[in-house]
């Protein structure tokens, strides 16, 4: 998800009490025209702001525990697919390999 720069968010803003349309306000900025929708519709909501991306997704705890078991990225992602989240086995070999720089997972 793209986030702007607080100057950003005021340049949309200006641009859209001027009358701006979203198109006009993204070619100004060099964004997606989905971005200033967002921003846009969360305004409406409540909030100038996209709410937070959790700092990870619920299965990666499931991964790392299944990885420690099993080293094997097909396997975790088979695994996974049977609890019915779908993730490939390339994007399970990217999180382990993440994982292990950072030491949060033993080396295979």
């Amino acid at each position: 998800m793209h986030r702007l720069s607080d100057d950003q968010i005021q340049q949309l803003w200006d641009l859209r009490a001027a009358g701006a349309g979203v198109r006009r306000i993204a070619t100004a900025l060099a964004i997606s025209r989905n971005t200033v929708r967002r921003y846009v519709r969360r305004a409406s909501e409540g909030s100038a702001f996209p709410p937070a991306m959790p700092t990870a997704p619920p299965w990666h705890s499931r991964a790392k525990d299944l990885l420690e078991l099993d080293p094997s990225a097909s396997a975790v992602a088979r695994a996974l697919r049977d609890e019915k989240v779908f993730v490939s086995a390339r994007t399970v070999q990217r999180l382990a390999a993440t994982w292990r720089r950072a030491g949060e997972l033993r080396s295979a």
